[in-house]
Formats: C-alpha cells, structure tokens, sequence
C-alpha cells in the first residue's frame, strides 16, 4: 500500500448557483406559460372556425327555406 495515493474525486459538473438555478426556473414558466397561451389561441381559434362554418350553414339553410316559402314549396 506504500506509494498509493489517495484522490479526492470532483464532481464532473460544478454546483450550480442560487441565482442559475433561479434563472432557469424563470425561463421555464415563461416557456410553459408561452405554450398555454399559444394552445389557447389555437383552440380559441379553433372554436371561430366551427362557429363561422355552422353559422354560414345555418344561413344557407334559412335562404333554402325562405326560398321554399316564397315559390310556395314546403318541407
């Protein structure tokens, strides 16, 4: 055992400061809160499109029937 020496291992990565630690919590609520609000818009979105298109049917349907009514068909 003569001539062994003794190593103090280092860790491979340094210990991260307070204020590093902080940082990077920071940029991932802002991250997730970015992604929240971007999949609301999108199914905020979404809900205008199914409205506008049910909405364009509903006339649609209304002209036929009104046309039906006015040349003296009915349904």
């Amino acid at each position: 055992m003569l001539g062994r020496q003794k190593h103090k291992a280092e860790p491979l990565v340094p210990e991260p400061r307070a204020f590093d630690v902080e940082i990077a919590i920071e940029k991932l609520n802002d991250t997730n809160h970015q992604v929240m609000i971007k999949s609301q818009q999108k199914l905020l979105k979404q809900g205008v499109e199914i409205i506008a298109l049910k909405s364009v049917h509903l006339l649609i349907l209304c002209g036929i029937k009104l046309n039906c009514l006015r040349s003296g068909m009915s349904q």
